[in-house]
């Protein structure tokens, strides 16, 4: 055999030798079993549910779809006891919407990690996997049955430790995440929902005319619909069946604030993404947790005044100064017998804004005459410039004029620059004041129609 041959095998045998010694003595990773750390796992998920108090509040979702039931946003709230009974409490169309709770069993049990199962049942948890068909919805397209709101009642326990103020689940089925977060130990369960239904609706009203917007630098999104839960978002002045983009959310209230998160994360810009805002209750209006730059508010007052419809009442809160023009247009009509309805405002396109004042006779039909103003949308403001009378078969604005002189009084009182201001809530434009822009002493409120 050729020496080199000789040479070379020997030292393959040895190194072969060498890396068997090390093999036996290499020390374990571990100092207990697979098996043996699963246990301690559910021994400690355990005493974590259920420890100082054992309250949390969940944001459950069936699943990750964009139609409502199934894929809107449950909040739910747990109460989870050391003998191993657990009281879940809710109230949303499952609950024929009026608090509910109901008291079942709860254990972690192991499965390739710790699992948390409500495995007895419970009538709030269990209606979202209950497979027969969900009783509130209605239609040949809306049988559910044998899927049912299609949720999960067992979840995978991921970034939970001791002591832990939030935590997330993963249904086990569907793979859907849910958050939960730990509430006082005083927490009443009845008394935080009803504050948190109440303050879903000052923010989403639904006699709200207005819409609400997320303001992410130069691009603004239009939030429609926001009191059902699963807002349309899409980019302000597009198409809303077009750019249609369903974004479920729930609001929660923690730390003694309240959190508005999406269940899915958006895009705000090329490098942010926004899910979760905390509501400023001085600004009114909501800010990115991570990126307060990014916000959510109601629509911009004045520019929802130029582009919508208002009337304004003699009884309607107003400076002094309008009030007494108001009042002596009215007295001009009364005197000659006539009734003076409610003023309105129509704004309409090419930036025609048209003025109508409606009066009756005592022994003839309501007349309504119509004025034409011009205005303008910069910086903030609002201009109205009153334009002409408008004269023809059923209006005779300038007939009017020349009998109640008052009324140029008016509407040249009105020919001014205004600042929109919203009365109770920015979401809510129901009633909004404008103000001079040169005189804060002259404004008035005037209410949507």
């Amino acid at each position: 055999m050729n020496i080199r041959k000789i040479i070379t095998m020997s030292l393959l045998s040895g190194m072969a030798l060498g890396f068997a010694g090390c093999a036996g003595e290499e020390e374990d990773l571990f100092s207990s079993s697979a098996a043996e750390r699963l246990e301690a796992a559910v021994k400690d998920y355990t005493e974590y549910f259920a420890a100082n108090g054992g309250k949390w509040t969940v944001e459950y979702y069936p699943t990750n779809g964009d139609e409502a039931p199934q894929g809107l946003g449950y909040l739910m709230l747990w109460d989870f006891d050391s003998d191993n009974s657990v009281k879940v409490a809710m109230n949303n169309n499952f609950t024929n919407n009026v608090y509910k709770e109901d008291a079942s069993v709860w254990e972690i049990i192991a499965d390739n990690g710790p699992v948390l199962s409500f495995n007895t049942y419970n009538e709030c948890l269990h209606a979202f996997s209950d497979p027969n068909d969900i009783p509130f919805t209605t239609g040949s397209l809306n049988d559910e049955t044998g899927l049912g709101a299609e949720g999960d009642y067992e979840f995978i326990v991921l970034n939970l430790g001791k002591d832990a103020k939030e935590g997330m689940l993963k249904g086990k089925k569907r793979s859907v995440y849910d958050r939960i977060i730990r509430l006082p130990e005083d927490t009443d369960f009845p008394t935080y929902m009803a504050d948190i239904k109440a303050f879903h609706n000052m923010i989403f009203p639904t006699s709200a005319p207005n819409y609400a917007q997320f303001n992410f630098g130069d691009n603004i999104y239009r939030i429609d619909e926001g009191n059902g839960g699963m807002p349309n978002v899409y980019l302000l002045g597009t198409d809303a069946i077009v750019n249609e983009s369903r974004r479920p959310f729930i609001i929660t209230k923690h730390d003694g604030k309240y959190y508005l998160r999406f269940r899915d994360a958006m895009k705000a810009t090329e490098n942010l993404t926004a899910q979760e805002f905390v509501y400023d209750e001085e600004k009114q209006l909501f800010t990115e947790v991570e990126h307060p730059e990014l916000t959510l508010t109601g629509a911009d007052p004045t520019t929802f005044f130029a582009a919508n419809k208002w009337q304004w009442t003699r009884s309607a809160e107003m400076s002094e100064t309008l009030s007494e023009l108001y009042n002596k247009v009215y007295q001009e009509f009364r005197g000659y017998k006539f009734t003076m309805n409610n003023i309105r405002f129509v704004f309409g396109e090419d930036n025609v804004l048209t003025l109508t004042l409606s009066y009756k006779p005592s022994n003839a039909p309501q007349v309504t005459i119509s004025f034409l103003f011009d205005y303008a949308v910069e910086g903030g403001n609002v201009t109205l410039n009153f334009k002409e009378p408008v004269v023809n078969e059923t209006s005779n604005a300038q007939a009017v004029m020349d009998l109640i002189p008052s009324l140029s009084d008016l509407l040249a009182a009105l020919s001014d620059t205004y600042v929109g201001e919203a009365t109770s809530s920015k979401f809510d434009l129901t009633r909004t004041k404008i103000v001079s822009a040169t005189n804060p002493d002259k404004w008035t409120v005037v209410t949507y129609y």
